[in-house]
């Protein structure tokens, strides 16, 4: 299966199905309150696999990669500056 449907994947049930199903109503009282911002396992891995990347994309994204890390470390390090207040 791929990994796509098993990430968007939502079971809707009607509430007279728990007392018929013993392992649903276990699987309902063990579930989080709220659903959990999860990345699913086979995506993670394919993402932070980069042995099959081309050097020339990996070279190209470089340049853009390096500016947006310096633009956020001057944001960061301008919000921590103390201001300075004109006469």
């Amino acid at each position: 299966m791929a990994w796509w449907y098993a990430q968007n994947s939502v079971l809707y049930a009607k509430s007279d199905s728990l007392e018929r199903l013993p392992r649903l109503k276990e699987e309902l009282r063990s579930a989080p309150a709220k659903i959990l911002p999860l990345v699913h396992p086979k995506h993670y891995l394919m993402a932070r696999d980069f042995s099959d990347v081309p050097l020339r994309r990996v070279l190209t994204a470089l340049p853009r990669l390096f500016k947006r890390a310096l633009q956020r470390r001057v944001e960061r390090v301008s919000s921590k500056a103390p201001c300075q207040m004109e006469d």
